[in-house]
């Protein structure tokens, strides 16, 4: 608990702020405090708190991972693999016991057997460095390519994911006592602590990158296979691995072979996703909103669109693009205020606009009465009739 406070602590004084909506906040306020004159604000800003977290917002917002856990592929079966990978690391802590006590380990040993899969981490994460910096380049040098924007962040786990199912065989018939050394069963934990690093990150960066501002509820389905799997299968873990072909006397090694053909199967998926990962994408309409917007940036903020959800069109509002340090923000005006929408005050013709941030897009489906903030909607709806439109530029 301790080392964990420290860790995230350490998290909130060093990372940088890279939530798109907090940032437009921020370059909202920081023009606001160079030119009180300037008419902007951020997305936050239009909306009031009791609306922002009212009792549906917050149902809804917390119903969406497990709505994407069970009707996206890619967060399904994504999920699951991690899940299953993970729970393997707590199916470990009881059937290490089990394992070491067969070459006589005492206690303290048996803890300091973890260390392989700890060594299995710090040789992923030291591959993931180049294999980063590939995949950086291969997206800047093919902007228009959607598979190198997307699909490239699962190329490194080609060659990682594998290594679970080869560790788990591995390690299944290199349990078996003496005279078999027990440095062959921990070689392969850490080809396991390998696979369990790679596939933790790059399903969780394959996703943000494909979810966008539903990465959230994403990684959220994400995190909950973990869990969940993690705790159901700790349960059972003794039992399975002491009584899976306990008469032939390889109970330890039939179990672990079994776990060794789930993940060969589960790790298939990786594969799937990677080859067909821009026909699941298509089909997601979380993850086509964020390719409209996409479209309509490269357009250069142009061109009025609509995206269909839950049975209705809504019309996409023009847009300005903030660069920042960070990412390269696009910012809806009717969000991101920077006056009058229309002439004399009116609105372009479309559908109601409402409160509900619910499955909103950076913005999208916010109400924002006159082009103004809600503090002051009437004072600010008169100034911004009053006075022309700004135009902001970063």
């Amino acid at each position: 608990m301790i080392f964990g406070g420290f860790i995230q602590a350490v998290h909130f004084f060093t990372v940088p702020e890279t939530r798109s909506t907090i940032m437009m906040n921020r370059i909202a306020k920081s023009r606001r405090k160079a030119d009180p004159n300037a008419n902007v604000w951020g997305p936050d800003e239009l909306v009031p708190f009791k609306d922002r977290f009212s009792a549906k917002e917050v149902l809804v917002t917390w119903i969406r991972p497990f709505k994407m856990f069970l009707t996206e592929p890619i967060v399904l079966v994504l999920s699951l693999l991690s899940g299953f990978s993970d729970a393997l690391i707590f199916m470990f802590i009881q059937s290490f016991a089990l394992v070491y006590e067969q070459w006589d380990f005492q206690a303290f040993e048996i803890g300091l057997a973890f260390l392989s899969i700890g060594i299995g981490y710090v040789i992923a994460w030291a591959l993931f460095i180049p294999a980063i910096w590939r995949n950086k380049k291969e997206r800047a040098a093919k902007p228009e390519d959607e598979r190198a924007q997307y699909e490239s962040r699962l190329w490194f786990l080609l060659y990682t994911a594998p290594c679970l199912p080869i560790g788990l065989f591995g390690f299944a018939w290199t349990i078996q006592g003496p005279p078999i050394h027990w440095i062959g069963s921990m070689v392969f934990a850490a080809i396991i602590g390998i696979a369990n690093y790679a596939i933790y990150m790059a399903t969780i960066d394959y996703m943000i990158c494909a979810y966008g501002p539903y990465s959230a509820s994403a990684t959220g389905g994400n995190g909950w296979a973990r869990d969940f799997l993690a705790g159901v299968l700790t349960i059972p873990a003794t039992p399975f691995f002491t009584n899976i072909g306990r008469d032939s006397g390889y109970n330890l090694e039939y179990a672990c072979t079994i776990l060794a053909c789930i993940s060969f199967v589960l790790v298939i998926a990786v594969y799937v996703v990677y080859w067909k990962g821009p026909t699941l994408r298509k089909r997601s309409a979380f993850a086509q909103q964020l390719a409209g917007a996409r479209e309509e940036q490269n357009t250069g903020g142009r061109r009025l669109s609509y995206v269909s959800y839950g049975g209705s069109d809504r019309r996409r509002s023009k847009s300005l693009i903030v660069s920042t340090r960070y990412s390269e923000t696009r910012i809806p005006t009717n969000t991101f205020s920077t006056g009058i929408e229309g002439q004399a005050g009116r609105r372009p013709s479309g559908p109601p606009r409402t409160y509900s941030q619910s499955q909103r897009f950076f913005g999208e489906r916010r109400h924002t009465p006159g082009g103004t903030p809600s503090a002051s909607r009437a004072a600010s709806r008169a100034n911004s009739i009053a006075r022309p439109p700004v135009t902001a530029k970063a």
